[in-house]
């Protein structure tokens, strides 16, 4: 059914983002990273197909470009906040990047307080030991 919708309707980024979450999810990765490319450019404030595009290029190993399309996501949504844990998740475990993966673990939990333990013990993991101010 998505296929004929984008078929009829090949500039509309709502089904193309759809199909792309069916692709991926049916584990068609390239099909699924085609249809995300599409709907972005049909629409350069879809969020949602930046964050899969992200979310694949990760997968691939990709980092440079997964940051792209999380930033890309973030820039068409600054509030959404799957963009910003997936980016947290990306300059944690694959970039090394605690300072920046703390900024956006702390928006994440901000924006979604499903997880506020989750996303303390993440920072809490991250956050520097601070040492003892010396005794004059």
């Amino acid at each position: 059914m998505l296929d004929a919708l984008v078929k009829e309707n090949p500039s509309y980024s709502g089904p193309l983002t759809n199909l792309g979450i069916v692709y991926y999810k049916t584990s068609r990765r390239e099909q699924a990273l085609a249809a995300f490319s599409r709907a972005a450019v049909a629409n350069p404030r879809n969020a949602v197909a930046y964050n899969w595009l992200g979310i694949i290029y990760r997968e691939n190993g990709d980092y440079a470009r997964a940051e792209q399309g999380y930033l890309r996501a973030l820039q068409a949504d600054g509030d959404y906040a799957a963009a910003h844990l997936n980016l947290a998740i990306l300059y944690d475990q694959h970039l090394k990047r605690p300072a920046q993966a703390i900024e956006h673990y702390r928006r994440y939990g901000r924006l979604d307080r499903s997880n506020e333990l989750q996303v303390a013990a993440w920072i809490a993991a991250l956050e520097p030991k601070k040492k003892p101010e010396p005794k004059p």
